[in-house]
């Protein structure tokens, strides 16, 4: 969404086709939390529904948020 200048990152996932974004993010959210593994919220910037990462643990890593995106990516294709 923006440059972040802080611990909270804003994202979206932005499909190739015309589908509904924000129904798939709020999806995306939903089946996160159902897997258990992840836990995001999401927030409305712009009237966009985008999906909320908040990094606080500092034993946080590149590949802790890489896993996330292919989860992610897998929520999508599945």
């Amino acid at each position: 969404a923006v440059h972040p200048q802080s611990n909270i990152v804003c994202f979206r996932y932005k499909p190739d086709n015309q589908i509904d974004s924000d129904e798939l993010n709020a999806q995306i959210r939903r089946n996160l939390l159902e897997k258990g593994n992840f836990y995001i919220v999401q927030t409305t910037l712009r009237g966009e529904l985008y999906l909320r990462v908040s990094l606080m643990n500092p034993m946080t890593t590149l590949n802790d948020l890489q896993v996330l995106l292919e989860e992610i990516e897998q929520i999508v294709e599945d």
